[in-house]
């Protein structure tokens, strides 16, 4: 059986982060009318995944925090996730404090997504954290990291050559995976870092799905670098127009933007309708 994977920004979500009617109305089409399995695959937590595929019908888990979770838009319950080691988080803070940078760390309790942060934060973290505010699936807190906290991830938003020096240093961290890149929803200067334990990719969270489901055959669709990883799992790498060039020198084929319901029109070519 063949299984769909797609990331969501700057691949299935248009530039203003929405999905388009074209792309609800035929992917619904196709999930009722065909055997098609499709899932997401996203850097987003469930406080911003949920309300923006409440319109899909999707019956499999998805793959959250760029694979440190899977959550089941069924049960509204996380069925898996992978914590970062305790002296591997107390190495991060070590480092991030001395930038004296700030950072948001997303920490998972009780089916709960909290966020501390314990300095002030940037204009472009502000508007971060204010998009995303108000869930009931996820707080932010402005103290410091509890003790004992069951963290999943650490996020740094921050000026170019911040973000790079510090990802050649944590990368070193032994049992940890980061990926750095430019937002794409805010073009120029502005970096992000994103860091997990080992365990967690979005191609060890599909590796699971597709045990799990006894899928063989595995298409995913990115356009950034943290899809690098499923990307060299599957058989079939379709990247948007608008991807990153890496991700499509290691592509097998390009298709339209994300503006432009690429992955839509791929799926609907695929089954012929």
């Amino acid at each position: 059986m063949n299984l769909y994977i797609s990331d969501l920004d700057g691949t299935l979500l248009n530039s203003d982060a929405q999905l388009s009617q074209y792309t609800i109305n035929n992917i619904n089409m196709l999930l009722k009318n065909t055997d098609m399995n499709f899932s997401i695959a996203t850097a987003r937590t469930p406080a911003t995944v949920v309300p923006l595929l409440k319109d899909l019908n999707l019956k499999l888990p998805v793959i959250v925090m760029n694979g440190a979770a899977t959550y089941s838009l069924k049960e509204s319950k996380y069925i898996h996730y992978n914590s970062i080691e305790s002296d591997s988080v107390q190495s991060i803070k070590n480092i991030l404090d001395k930038s004296n940078i700030s950072y948001f760390t997303y920490t998972l309790k009780e089916n709960h997504i909290y966020v501390y942060f314990d300095k002030e934060l940037s204009s472009n973290q502000i508007k971060f954290m204010n998009e995303r505010k108000g869930s009931k699936l996820k707080s932010f807190i402005k103290e410091a990291l509890p003790i004992d906290s069951n963290v999943l991830y650490f996020f740094v938003m921050d000026k170019k050559s911040k973000v790079l020096s510090l990802y050649e240093e944590v990368k070193k961290i032994k049992n940890i995976s980061a990926y750095a890149y430019e937002d794409i929803y805010d073009r120029g200067d502005c970096f992000i870092l994103e860091i997990f334990s080992h365990k967690s990719s979005k191609a060890n969270s599909i590796k699971r799905l597709m045990k799990e489901n006894s899928f063989t055959n595995l298409t995913v669709f990115g356009d950034n670098l943290n899809d690098i990883p499923m990307f060299e799992l599957a058989e079939n790498k379709i990247a948007v127009k608008n991807a990153v060039q890496k991700l499509k020198e290691l592509s097998t084929k390009v298709i339209d933007s994300n503006n432009d319901n690429g992955v839509a029109k791929f799926l609907l070519n695929e089954f012929k309708l």
